[in-house]
C-alpha cells in the first residue's frame, strides 16, 4: 500500500486556494472521526461547494475521485509525497507522484443501470456511489472483514432480481460483475501505482487512496494551523476567528515577532 510521506510534507504546505481557511478546519474536524468513505464525501462537499450534497452521494467513485484529485492539486500542489514498503526486500521508498500521472478525465455514465445473467438468475445493479462508501462507515460494520463489508457494498448495489432473493452464489458473482463494470467505464475508481524498487528491481503495482493522501495533507495543515492559532492567542489575545481570517504571510509575521 502506497502511504503519504508526512515527513517530507513542507512545512508552509498551506493552501493556495480561496477556500476558507474556517471552512478547510470544519471539514477536518467533522472528519476526525469518520470513517474514510465518510471523509471522501466530507471533501468531495468542500471541492464541490457547488453541488449539493445530496446530488454529490450520487456520483460514481471515480467522479468523486476525480474532484479530490483536482483538490488536492489547488490546494497542496501538483505532487504527491509518497512513501511504500517494497514487499520483497523490505525496503522502503519515497518519491514525488505527479498528479497528471494518475488523473483522468472525470467520467461521465450514460447509465448506471447494468444486468447480470447467472446461472439462470437475472439481477439488475448499479456501480457503488460516494455516499454508499461514506454509509459504509455507519452501518456498524468496523470490525468486519473485508467480504463481510464488500457484501455489504454490493447488496446496497443491487437494485433487483427476478426472484426477489440472492444466494451466496449470485452474490459473489454480483460481486465480480460489479468490479468487471466499474473497472471498465469508472477507470478512477480503483487506481493502483506500477512501483519500482531500486535496492531489488522488484516492479509490482500497489493500490492509490485519493481519499487518504488528500485527508493526510489536511490534517497535517488542520494541526499545523491550530498551533499557530494556540501561539497567537496565548500572546496576543485574539480569537480564533480573527487568526484565521489573517492571511498566512501575516500570521507568519506576527509569529517572527515573537519568535515562534
Amino acid at each position: 500500500m502506497v502511504t503519504i510521506s508526512e515527513a517530507t510534507i513542507p512545512q508552509a504546505a498551506i493552501p493556495q486556494v480561496t477556500i476558507p481557511p474556517a471552512a478547510l478546519l470544519q471539514a477536518w474536524e467533522r472528519g476526525c472521526d469518520a470513517s474514510p468513505g465518510a471523509r471522501g464525501l466530507i471533501l468531495l462537499a468542500i471541492a464541490r461547494p457547488d453541488v449539493a450534497l445530496s446530488e454529490l452521494a450520487d456520483w460514481p467513485v471515480g467522479q468523486r475521485d476525480a474532484a479530490l484529485l483536482g483538490l488536492f492539486e489547488r490546494l497542496f500542489g501538483d505532487e504527491l509525497a509518497a512513501q511504500a514498503e517494497c514487499p520483497r526486500c523490505g525496503g522502503e521508498l519515497e518519491m514525488n507522484v505527479p498528479v497528471s500521472t494518475i488523473r483522468v478525465e472525470a467520467p461521465v455514465l450514460a447509465t448506471n443501470a447494468f444486468v447480470l445473467d447467472h446461472a439462470g438468475h437475472r439481477v439488475s445493479y448499479r456501480l457503488p456511489t460516494a455516499g454508499d462508501l461514506a454509509a459504509l462507515g455507519d452501518a456498524a460494520l468496523d470490525d468486519a472483514d473485508t467480504d463481510t463489508r464488500s457484501d455489504w457494498l454490493a447488496r446496497q448495489c443491487l437494485v433487483e432480481t427476478d426472484d426477489g432473493e440472492v444466494s451466496g452464489d449470485v452474490l459473489q458473482a454480483l460481486k465480480g460483475a460489479i468490479a468487471t463494470t466499474s473497472a471498465a467505464v469508472d477507470p478512477l475508481a480503483e487506481v493502483e501505482l506500477q512501483l519500482d524498487c531500486p535496492a531489488c528491481a522488484l516492479i509490482w503495482q500497489s493500490p492509490f487512496d485519493v481519499v487518504s493522501f488528500l485527508w493526510s495533507e489536511l490534517d497535517a495543515w488542520a494541526r499545523r494551523m491550530l498551533r499557530e492559532i494556540h501561539i497567537l492567542a496565548s500572546h496576543y489575545g485574539w480569537s480564533e476567528a480573527e487568526i484565521v481570517a489573517l492571511s498566512p504571510p501575516r500570521r507568519r509575521h506576527y509569529r517572527e515577532l515573537i519568535g515562534q
